[in-house]
């Protein structure tokens, strides 16, 4: 409950958002011993920069980490992670092989 608390505190009041090293501390332990509500917790603070740096990356790694014991809200933060990133510039190609001209991309 306190993990949940922590998050629902520092979401719903913004002035809440400094939480205590060793309450992030906690949660860390916690999400690395396989916590999957803790995995998903932590993803949500370093998404949106809580109580800990804002680091994209790491967010991403402990959605996926939740997401791969079934936690649903992860499962859905993963894929609008990988979603919103820009595709990498590749040279698009028709059927033919032929490349494409850059206005038709």
């Amino acid at each position: 409950m306190l993990i949940g608390g922590l998050l629902a505190a520092s979401l719903l009041f913004p002035s809440f958002a400094a939480l205590a090293a060793e309450d992030i501390s906690a949660l860390t332990q916690a999400a690395e011993g396989g916590d999957v509500k803790a995995q998903k917790h932590l993803g949500d603070l370093y998404e949106r920069g809580i109580g800990v740096p804002k680091d994209e990356e790491l967010a991403k790694t402990w959605y996926t980490k939740a997401a791969e014991q079934g936690e649903p809200q992860a499962m859905f933060s993963v894929g609008m992670a990988i979603y919103s990133k820009p595709f990498k510039e590749t040279p698009q190609r028709d059927p033919s092989g032929e490349e494409v001209a850059e206005g038709i991309r």
